[in-house]
C-alpha cells in the first residue's frame, strides 16, 4: 500500500507547472483587454466623428467609415472569443487536477478504510463506493495500469490525443467525465 506521501508527490508532479500556465495565459488575457480597449476606443471616436461630421460627408464617405466602425468592432469581439476561450482553457486544466486530486483522494481513502479493516479485524468495514468495489477485485500483478490512478483498465475510458502524454488512458471519474460524446 501507498502512503499519503505517495499520493501527495504523484499530485504534485503534475500540478507543480500549472501556475506557470495560469499565468501565461493571464498575461495574454491582459494584453488582449489592452487591445480591446484600443479597438473601442478608436471605433468611438470615429463614431464621434462620423455623427459631427455625418451632414458632410458623401454616401461612400459614410460607407467606408461604418465599415471601418465594423471591423474595429469585430476585432475587439474576435478578442473577446480568444479570451473567453482562454478562460475555459483555464478553467480545464484546474478541473482536471482537482479530478486528479479527487482520484488519488479516493485511492488513499480506499487503502485508509482497507488498513482500518485490517487493524480492527475487519469489524468496522466502511461502506465502498462502486470505484472502491473496483479496486479491491484480486488483479493479475502483470496487467498494464493507467491513468493518474495508476489502476487497471475498468468502466468507461478516454484515450489521450497527445503523442507526448506518457499514460494514454484515464478512467473517466479521474478526470471528470460522467458519459460518453455523442
Amino acid at each position: 500500500m501507498a502512503s499519503s506521501e505517495f499520493y501527495l508527490d504523484q499530485f504534485l508532479k503534475g500540478v507543480n507547472s500549472l501556475p506557470n500556465e495560469l499565468t501565461g495565459t493571464l498575461e495574454q488575457m491582459t494584453l488582449l483587454d489592452g487591445s480591446i480597449e484600443l479597438e473601442k476606443q478608436q471605433a468611438e471616436r470615429i463614431v464621434t466623428q462620423f455623427e459631427m461630421m455625418s451632414d458632410r460627408l458623401t454616401k461612400n464617405e459614410k460607407n467606408d467609415r461604418e465599415k471601418i466602425i465594423f471591423e474595429k468592432m469585430e476585432k475587439a469581439a474576435g478578442n473577446q472569443d480568444q479570451k473567453i476561450e482562454m478562460a475555459e482553457t483555464i478553467n480545464q486544466k484546474i478541473n482536471e487536477q482537482i479530478a486528479q486530486l479527487d482520484c488519488f483522494l479516493a485511492q488513499y481513502e480506499n487503502e485508509l478504510s482497507v488498513m482500518d479493516a485490517l487493524e480492527i479485524g475487519g469489524s468496522r468495514r466502511s461502506q465502498l463506493t462502486s470505484n472502491q468495489k473496483v479496486t479491491d477485485m484480486p488483479v493479475d500483478p502483470n496487467e498494464q495500469t493507467y491513468c493518474f490512478c495508476n489502476r487497471v483498465a475498468f468502466g468507461d475510458m478516454v484515450g489521450c490525443d497527445n503523442p507526448n502524454c506518457l499514460i494514454d488512458w484515464f478512467h473517466f471519474d479521474c478526470v471528470g467525465l460522467k458519459q460518453r460524446r455523442k
